[in-house]
């Protein structure tokens, strides 16, 4: 047997276990509590409570899309607080929400060209 073919056995084990924990986790909340500053939590409720029924130009360059998908995390973002957002004395809300979110707005800030 190859080393190539062995490496791959290896991965495909890795991902079995992988899977394993998949079905250990999905029972469990997978929402983080998050603080965001109070006028950014107001702007994503906004994008939440926003009509976009038009529906994307066609066809969408990759940008477009990019970012039609990003106002889609942020509406995301939007619902969750207000849905369950707490605004404390600090001027910051916590919320609870999907780490895919979370993903979204980190990688969003890294690769925003104006930041």
């Amino acid at each position: 047997m190859s080393q190539h073919t062995e490496q791959y056995e290896r991965y495909a084990a890795d991902a079995r276990v992988l899977s394993e924990i998949g079905v250990a986790l999905q029972t469990q909340s997978t929402l983080t509590v998050v603080r965001i500053p109070a006028r950014l939590a107001e702007a994503a409720s906004s994008a939440w409570s926003r009509d976009e029924s038009g529906g994307p130009t066609s066809p969408e360059t990759g940008e477009q899309s990019a970012l039609r998908h990003a106002a889609g995390d942020l509406a995301l973002i939007g619902l969750a607080i207000a849905e369950r957002g707490v605004l404390g004395p600090d001027g910051l809300v916590r919320v609870e929400i999907d780490p895919s979110l979370i993903q979204a707005a980190i990688r969003t800030a890294t690769t925003d060209p104006a930041r």
